[in-house]
């Protein structure tokens, strides 16, 4: 099964950054449309890793493309919940700072002990579960496509310092490490 030439122009047309999309609502209103027109696969791939899915779909089928900045913020953006946008896809950020129980806020007022004592806390917690563990490293490096690299730099410092023969745990350590490494100090 494929897509339609118009539908791949569309992905086209957003990966090029020619087409502005708030990628949860564009995906309630054309998930459909895709699942009937694409294998099980590539309509998984699209919906679970975004515009990454969409980049390697076009990459299958031989369409090429250049990755627009804007096309990245969508995709950085379509990681989180929609519950952190409003109607228009613009980022609450008091939403995303409740999540992280205040530390953002309190990290950019420069209480940078407080801010990592409340991320100490969340952490402890989250070790104790290898896919909570996980979600926060990746989160993390969402935040920092959101624009909270400072934090998000400083958390993944912790993180890249623990040590562990989990197996289940050490993809994410490798993965901080690896995310510093490429963009922090």
């Amino acid at each position: 099964m494929a897509l339609s030439a118009e539908n791949i122009q569309m992905l086209k047309d957003i990966i090029e950054g020619r087409k502005e999309i708030f990628w949860h609502k564009w995906w309630e209103e054309n998930a459909k449309v895709f699942e009937q027109q694409l294998g099980r696969t590539d309509f998984l791939k699209i919906k679970f890793d975004h515009l990454n899915g969409v980049t390697q779909y076009l990459d299958k089928i031989g369409v090429d493309y250049t990755w627009s900045p804007q096309a990245r913020k969508i995709n950085t953006h379509a990681k989180f919940h929609k519950s952190m946008f409003d109607e228009e896809g613009k980022l609450k950020t008091n939403e995303i700072d409740r999540t992280w129980k205040g530390a953002i806020g309190i990290f950019n007022q420069s209480d940078t002990k407080q801010a990592m004592e409340i991320f100490n806390k969340m952490l402890s917690k989250a070790l104790k579960n290898s896919d909570d563990f996980n979600d926060l490293e990746y989160d993390l490096e969402g935040l920092f496509g959101l624009g909270e690299e400072d934090f998000s730099i400083s958390c993944l410092k912790i993180i890249a310092l623990l040590e562990s023969d989990d197996d289940l745990i050490l993809p994410a350590i490798q993965s901080a490490k690896n995310f510093i490494k490429e963009n922090g100090n």
